[in-house]
Parts: structure tokens; C-alpha cells; sequence
């Protein structure tokens, strides 16, 4: 009987190192090994869009005043982006008509992984070509994903991020 117990405790004292064991390793991994994720400034700066281009027509109709503390936005879009992994470009639309308050950001997400972004895309220009992100082409690979763009919109004068953002469900075709 006094054996039985002196195997059980070693057999315990045994899991227990090694369940320390694990943690250590995983705890190590964790401050050491892993990729911190990148916060996105609420305040922060975008340089203009260097593919940007002027809209011929951006007027788009009058608008009402800006109140205090508020704003207008007016855009145009498409619902598809075509992606070409060859040359790591993404082709789709993203006009900010000149009466919109505001600079627009413009991210193209596939499931949360963002593959293109845009600089500032001022008022009364439009984005057609974005360059992919780094690594974007080895991810993905031929063929159709439910995707979004994500706009972000930051005030004209002060470059401070808005409260405001919207997303557009798009359909993004890759091909080599």
C-alpha cells in the first residue's frame, strides 16, 4: 500500500512538472515569439494617395451647412475589386466627391486580413489601382472571396480620424 502511494505522488509531482513545463513554453512563446498586433491611431495623419486622381465631375449637387461638430460625406463606389497577384495591384473605385467634408481612407479586407490600403483620398478625388499589401499575393490565390472595403474618414483640416466609418460588402476576384 505504501508503494501504491509513493507512485502516485511521483506520478503527480511527474504531470505537475510537466504541465509547468508546457506553461513556461508557452509563456515563452508568447513575450518572445509572437507578432504584437498593430493599433491604428485614432488621431492620426494620412499621407495623400499617391494613385489618387481628380474626378472630372465631383460636384455631385449642393449641399447643406457643416454644423459645428459635424459633417457631410458623399461617395462613389464599386462592388467589385479585381485583384491581379502578378502584378500586386487591386483595381476597383473609390470616389470622394468634392461637397464630402472629409479625407477617406480606404482599406480592402479579405476575412479581417487587410490586402490593400489606401493614403487620404481628399474630396473631389478617386482611387481606381491600389498597390497589395506586403505578403498579400503569397496569400492569396486564384479565384473569388467575399470581401469588404472598409472606409475610414478623417476630418479635411486636422487629419483627426472621425467617429464615423462604414464598410461595403464587395465580391474581390484574384487571378495570376
Amino acid at each position: 500500500m505504501n508503494f501504491i502511494k509513493q507512485h502516485y505522488i511521483k506520478l503527480i509531482i511527474a504531470m505537475l512538472l510537466l504541465v509547468t513545463a508546457v506553461s513556461a513554453c508557452v509563456s515563452v512563446w508568447a513575450l518572445w515569439f509572437r507578432e504584437a498586433p498593430v493599433l491604428k491611431p485614432d488621431y492620426a495623419a494620412k499621407a495623400t494617395e499617391k494613385n489618387a486622381e481628380k474626378i472630372e465631375d465631383a460636384t455631385g449637387g449642393e449641399g447643406t451647412e457643416i454644423p459645428v461638430g459635424g459633417g457631410k460625406i458623399s461617395l462613389v463606389y464599386s462592388n467589385e475589386v479585381h485583384v491581379d497577384l502578378s502584378e500586386g495591384t487591386a483595381k476597383f473605385l473609390v470616389g470622394n466627391l468634392a461637397q464630402s467634408a472629409h479625407n477617406i481612407v480606404a482599406e480592402i479586407v479579405i476575412r479581417d486580413t487587410v490586402i490593400a490600403q489606401s493614403g487620404a483620398i481628399l474630396p473631389g478625388y478617386r482611387v481606381i489601382t491600389l498597390g497589395l499589401a506586403e505578403n498579400a499575393a503569397k496569400m492569396l490565390s486564384s479565384g473569388v472571396y467575399n470581401g469588404k472595403i472598409r472606409l475610414y474618414l478623417y476630418d479635411a483640416q486636422t487629419n483627426e480620424r472621425e467617429m464615423l466609418s462604414t464598410e461595403i460588402e464587395v465580391v474581390i476576384t484574384a487571378s495570376p
